[in-house]
């Protein structure tokens, strides 16, 4: 779950001192770190944030303030969804004024907002540092922690059904109440549960000696072991150790000995800094434990997370956290830590100064962090990391382009890619349309958004990743879902649409899947190339890298002299939104226009490069350029591995 957008009324705000709060101009990250000095507001916006869920109406749903919600969460009331979307539909163009519209909606969805008002305070996790401390303070080898594993805090499903016909029930917010494992930690309980694997193991063995597969198989249904793994994924996240344990035997006992990095493990020789993280450690597995709600689909608010922590436990916590939560999932911070600061993404902080949430400075960065948190005696230090915004983005961009592409998931019928699509079909009837690499399904989705789209489309996916195929099953009105090039029909397609999946290919792969594109598409068919040509973000998409064609270098991979193309008339998405279709005839790539589109790219790039190069450098200067920069050398990389192979070399 994301709060994608934020606002709350001036009338709420100023009970609390704060000005209004209104991010909904842009969907936030995964990640939100409010910046700012002691007493500027974090602390009481991020109480507003822990509360947000409880706001929510058909208004702010519908323009998606929180997006990525549980199936769970969803499925049971589909069809009450579907339903109250086709009426507001039916009431906008009615001009019914927003106070009826608002009435109908809400007797709708009744059942809906009540249990998600209810339910959702169960994916908000606040963690107290104060806690932490605790925790591990009291970090030794005689503390029980099984009984805590035992609580019926998380067993949300059983209460639903009660929550829905009560509505006076208490929302689950117990499920945050973390002071109970202030006094009931792990040493111990880990120690049995490593010696219950290894009698258990031991059995198992004496039993089945002659086939270790059975042995295998049933380790891993055993409770025990399950456990003990999953504390293990947890200390790895959060201090890139391995945490094991080894059997022992000893007078014809099996026991077993715990392990912190091949090394026997004593709690006494970890420093503050890995306590503290050990601690986190702890924290998350009880929360995975005992919680049917899943943690990588909650949101995680902490309130300076920097505290009793030196600056590399504090890098090591923020990427364990942004991981935990990069698919589905939401982390909001306040902090002050320059470490922290140095170690995420521009888009994802919010300044926060005199009771209100600002943009940073463009011009004058340092001088702007050390007004906002008054660290006087870190001014060089941040004017050094970020000497100018400019470089900040270009540094940025270049680090992400070594990480995998982060998946965007949202159906926002206003998105500028999509409204393209919609000019494309309007004169257009029983489409049937081939979503080629639809990832998640957010063509799907966002079609059946559009009831005008929606009723004029057959919509059909190709994906081979399964972890994608819970999703996409749900698609409204979704026909067939392909997972292999092979089950795909020939000849049968109207569209087949590539949307920001090209660039993605490894160009070793474009010829065979335009080909693929080709065979399935009618006699009049189209492909559809979407592509977002300014990438916001660097990613590693394959070997190369990433590449993204433009309208000239496009037509000539596939050698077509005709295509089809569309731009929006926003200055902001003109050049950037790549929207080009070509007719089935028109599609006949081959290994020479392939090198000539990658020639093209790399000539452009360069050209592009040379221009920026003069333009006054801000954040969006400063992007585009990694961007250019990262195609020109991408493109360079590949004509080298071609030539590589034509010469024979390794």
């Amino acid at each position: 779950m994301k709060i994608s957008k934020i606002k709350i009324s001036k009338e709420e705000t100023k009970k609390v001192n704060l000005k209004e709060i209104d991010l909904t101009k842009k969907p936030l990250g995964s990640t939100v770190a409010l910046v700012g000095k002691n007493g500027a507001g974090k602390s009481r916006i991020l109480k507003f944030v822990e509360n947000y869920s409880s706001s929510i109406n058909f208004d702010k749903f519908n323009e998606e303030h929180i997006t990525n919600l549980p199936l769970s969460l969803i499925l049971p009331f589909e069809s009450d969804l579907n339903q109250a979307k086709g009426i507001y539909e039916s009431l906008i163009k009615q001009k019914i004024s927003p106070q009826q519209i608002n009435n109908s909606i809400t007797d709708q969805l009744q059942r809906f907002i009540r249990r998600f008002s209810q339910i959702a305070p169960a994916y908000i996790k606040v963690v107290d540092n104060d806690d932490l401390k605790i925790i591990k303070d009291k970090i030794n080898n005689n503390l029980d922690f099984e009984t805590i594993l035992k609580g019926d805090f998380g067993n949300i499903d059983s209460k639903i059904p009660n929550l829905i016909e009560n509505p006076q029930a208490a929302p689950l917010s117990q499920l945050n109440q973390f002071t109970a494992i202030n006094n009931k930690t792990t040493v111990n309980y880990l120690k049995k549960l490593s010696t219950e694997i290894v009698s258990y193991e031991f059995n198992l063995y004496l039993k089945n000696r002659e086939n270790t597969a059975i042995i295998i198989e049933q380790m891993k249904e055993n409770e025990s072991y399950k456990l003990f793994n999953n504390f293990q994924k947890y200390v790895k996240k959060f201090l890139g150790k391995d945490f094991s344990y080894s059997q022992t035997a000893e007078g014809g006992t099996v026991n077993s000995i715990l392990h912190f990095n091949n090394e026997p493990f004593n709690v006494d020789l970890l420093s503050p800094g890995q306590k503290m993280l050990f601690a986190y450690a702890i924290l998350f597995f009880y929360l995975d434990t005992n919680s049917k709600t899943n943690i990588r689909e909650s949101i995680i608010i902490i309130d300076e997370p920097e505290k009793h922590l030196h600056p590399e436990a504090q890098i090591k916590l923020l990427d364990a956290l942004k991981d935990i939560v990069s698919k589905n999932g939401q982390l909001w911070i306040a902090t002050h830590s320059v470490h922290i600061l140095s170690h995420l993404d521009f888009d994802e902080i919010l300044m926060v100064k005199d009771d209100e949430i600002i943009s940073p400075s463009r011009t004058t960065p340092g001088n702007s962090f050390n007004e906002l948190m008054g660290l006087e005696e870190h001014v060089m230090e941040l004017i050094s990391f970020i000497n100018s915004i400019s470089e900040w983005a270009y540094s940025n961009f270049m680090v992400q382009c070594f990480k995998d592409p982060e998946v965007i998931f949202g159906t926002n019928i206003n998105d500028p890619q999509f409204k393209l699509f919609k000019e494309f079909i309007q004169n257009k009837s029983d489409i049937k349309l081939l979503d080629f690499g639809a990832g998640k399904g957010r063509i799907g989705y966002t079609i059946g958004e559009d009831e005008t789209v929606s009723e004029r489309i057959k919509y059909n996916a190709y994906e081979i990743d399964k972890s994608n195929f819970e999703l996409l099953s749900k698609v409204p009105n979704l026909d067939t879902l392909y997972s292999t090039a092979n089950e795909i029909p020939r000849n049968n397609f109207d569209c087949i649409i590539l949307c920001n999946v090209l660039h993605e290919i490894n160009p070793d792969n474009w010829i065979e899947s335009l080909n693929i594109i080709k065979d399935s598409l009618n006699l009049n068919g189209y492909l559809i190339i979407i592509e977002d040509r300014f990438l916001p973000k660097g990613e590693t998409a394959h070997e190369y890298g990433y590449i993204i064609l433009g309208a000239e270098e496009t037509k000539i991979l596939l050698n077509s002299k005709n295509s089809i193309e569309l731009k929006l008339n926003e200055a902001n998405f003109k050049e950037r939104i790549i929207f080009n279709t070509f007719q089935k005839n028109d599609i006949s790539p081959d290994n020479e226009s392939l090198i000539k589109s990658l020639q093209k790219l790399k000539e452009n790039t360069f050209n592009n490069i040379k221009k920026l190069k003069k333009e006054k450098k801000d954040l969006n200067q400063g992007r585009r350029l990694a961007n250019e920069t990262q195609l020109y050398i991408n493109s360079q990389l590949y004509l080298e591995s071609l030539n590589k192979v034509k010469k024979g070399e390794s």
